[in-house]
Parts: C-alpha cells; structure tokens; sequence
C-alpha cells in the first residue's frame, strides 16, 4: 500500500533475555528450583503513529517439589511461587515519512504479578492416581500519563482468581494410561488489550474465565503409539480481538479487544505413531527404520451468548487440521523426513460469518546427517516446496476486509547443531 511504503511502515525490534536456573537437592526425596530471570525489550513500530517503547522485566519462580510417601503410598507435592515485574515506557509520535513527529503520547506502564500454587498427587492404588490442586493470581495493571494536553489518562485495575484442578490419571497396563482432568483457568487482559490504540486511557475489559475438561488416552501397544484427548472449554468473558478503522475513511485498522459473554471452545487432539517391524534396505548396526507420524485436530468454537455474533463460529482457526511425517533412519545417522500439512476445509475469518479463508496443503522435507565422533549434526529443510499460496494466519474481524496473512512461499533453511 502506497501510504505503508511512504510512512515506512515496520517494526524494528531488540529483545535481550537472561535466565537462570538454579536447583538443589534438599534430602532424597526433596528439591528445590529457583529460576530469575531479566529482560529488555525495545521497539520502534512506524504505523498510523510511530509506537516506541522501553520495557523491563524481572521476575522468578521459585518451585519446591517433595516425592516423599504419604500414608505408606507414593505421593509427589508441588508448592511454587512466582513474582513478576514489568516496567514500560511507552510513547506515540506522529508518523512523518517513517520518522518521529509531534508527541502524541508519553506514560510509563507497569503491571505486578503475584502467582502461588500448589499441587499433590497421590498413588491411591498402584493404578490409580489423584491430582488436586489450586492457583491464586494476582495481577496489576497500572498507567501513569505525562502527556496531559488531551487530559490525564492515568488508569490503575486489579484482577485476581482462584483456580482450583482435579484430575485422574488410570494405567491400564504399564504403557497404557488414561486420564481425566477438570480446572479453572482465569486471564487477566494484557497491558497492550488495555491500552488499545482506539481510545484515551485503559478500555473497559474484564478478565476471561474458563472451566476446561479433559478425557483422554495415551500409550504404546507393540510398534504403535497414540495419544488422543477430547476437551470443552466453558468461557465467559473471553477476550477477543477486533481489528477498526482508527477514523472514517482509514486504509488500515488497529487492534482493539472486547468481551464475549458466553463462548465455547471444544474438539479433540489426536497422534498416532506407527514404526514398520522390519528394516528396510539394511540391518548393519541394528539397521534402518521408517516410521509414520500423524497428528490431526479438531476445533469447534462458537459464541454461545452474545449481543451480535449470538451462535456464529469464533473466526480465525481451521475445524480440521492434519499434518503427516514419513521418517527413515538410517545407522550411519541420516534421517530424512517428508511432512505434509492440510487444511481441507476453509474456514470464517470474521465474526459475522461472511467471509473466508481457503483450504491449503503444504509439502516440505526435512534431512539430517549426525556425526557422534566429531559432535554435531548438519541440518537442511525445505517449506511448502510446491510454493503454494496460502495463509496460515489471518486477522480476523478486520474493518478494511484486509483479513489474510500470507505464508511464505519455497523456503530453505540449513544449519548446525553441536552436541559437545
């Protein structure tokens, strides 16, 4: 778009990250695990406006974990904690050529979090094992505002939960287990959902809530293995994005993000994996092998009470997704593995349900070459090798109709991995 290459519309981005992870056995049976971590983010992100922000984070958790027995049966506590600290300096300049004009904006925004949970799991049988456990959140998102020629849009909200988990986990045979789990989840809005680009201080968003269940199985029989899991997320209050005009008559939009009274979630997650009993075309050192690897999803979303989009598909994300491998191995160290992705069924990419993405299939081939002695294996990958044209992602609700993001086309990638 003209107005994007003349605005020298982009994102320039440094992040820098350090973590630790420090652990230590307590006794036998007891452990601890402390993980700080620091980090710097800069960016400078030419748009309708030009968005410059400094932000730092601090934060830890700090987990204990003791395997000791209870009752004469195995048991495995886990108490941890988690402190987070995020400070942000956040400006907005007029957008002229690509450079910084008049200060529209200037605030400094923090958020504190305080996280602590716990978990036991306890052998009641030698099959049969209990999961309970909870998460207490609490989280703040503050604005302060130095720029006070359009009024002090200082803003300050608190969120805070209790999540409660159960679960059950049944092994049928020592390869075989099922399993079943019911929890609460709460999310509090982000700092960026707050401070949308459509209006002055935070908007007016409360934090999504969901009762999540689970079933499910997983194991391994002879050369197969699986693992399938059906799941219904329950959610009041989801947050959703939205993609408006920032003024009448706009090529563009901006994100915004709203609540949907009552949504659901639900589907299932399945992967099979199947090895072939016999070599191929060798049987020196232990010989060659190919396997196939299958995964396949199913998504339903939907808005199951809402003002506007009442019983309408939530846009954005495929009801049917698969994606197939095919990988020989061979002893020398060579792995060569052909991948299909599909997407057979095109799906809405707007709440209204009036608009589309389209299905897609992508090819790619992936081959490695590992050398033990030496330590390091050399790497090669080719994506969508048939230079398809599709997208994998789109931003849905979009007011321009401007929805799809599109995939790149034939891509290579080579590297090196060392071991040592």
């Amino acid at each position: 778009m003209a107005n994007n290459v003349t605005n020298r519309w982009g994102r320039d981005y440094d992040l820098h990250h350090l973590g630790l992870q420090l652990r230590t056995q307590l006794s036998l049976n007891q452990r601890l695990e402390i993980s700080p971590y620091l980090q710097y983010r800069d960016i400078d992100h030419p748009i309708f406006r030009v968005i410059n922000q400094q932000s730092r984070d601090v934060g830890a958790e700090v987990r204990y974990e003791n395997t000791g027995r209870l009752g004469g049966r195995g048991n495995r506590l886990t108490v941890g904690y988690q402190p987070s600290y995020l400070g942000m300096d956040d400006r907005q300049f007029d957008n002229l050529g690509g450079v910084h004009g008049p200060l529209r904006k200037d605030q400094n925004d923090r958020v504190e979090g305080h996280a602590l949970y716990a978990e036991n799991a306890l052998n009641v049988t030698g099959r049969l094992t209990v999961i309970g456990g909870f998460r207490f959140d609490r989280s703040v998102r503050e604005a302060e505002d130095f720029f006070l020629a359009d009024g002090n849009q200082s803003d300050r909200r608190t969120f805070s939960a209790l999540m409660p988990r159960a679960g059950l986990l049944y092994d049928v045979t020592s390869d075989v287990r099922l399993f079943g789990n019911l929890s609460r989840a709460y999310e509090p809005p982000l700092l960026l959902e707050l401070n949308s680009l459509t209006g002055p201080g935070f908007i007016d968003l409360r934090g999504q809530d969901a009762w999540q269940f689970e079933i499910g199985t997983r194991g391994r029989r002879g050369h197969a293995t699986w693992d399938l899991s059906l799941y219904d997320v329950e959610l009041s209050d989801e947050i959703l994005n939205l993609n408006v005009q920032p003024f009448a008559g706009a090529a563009f939009t901006v994100p915004t993000y709203r609540n949907a009274e009552r949504t659901r979630h639900y589907g299932m997650e399945a992967g099979l994996g199947l090895t072939l009993p016999s070599t191929v075309f060798t049987r020196r050192d232990g010989g060659d092998a190919l396997a196939v690897r299958l995964a396949y999803t199913f998504a339903n979303y939907e808005f199951v009470r809402d003002s506007v989009f009442d019983g309408n598909d939530i846009p954005g994300a495929p009801a049917h997704y698969f994606v197939a491998e095919l990988r020989y191995t061979h002893p020398a160290g060579l792995v060569v593995a052909p991948v299909i992705e599909w997407v057979p069924q095109g799906y809405f990419v707007n709440s209204a349900n009036t608009d589309r993405n389209g299905a897609w299939a992508t090819l790619g081939l992936r081959a490695e070459m590992t050398f033990p002695r030496a330590g390091f294996t050399v790497f090669a990958e080719g994506r969508n090798l048939t230079d398809t044209r599709y997208a994998a992602s789109v931003q849905v609700d979009n007011a321009a109709r401007q929805y799809l993001e599109p995939a790149d086309g034939r891509s290579l990638y080579a590297g090196l991995r060392v071991s040592r």
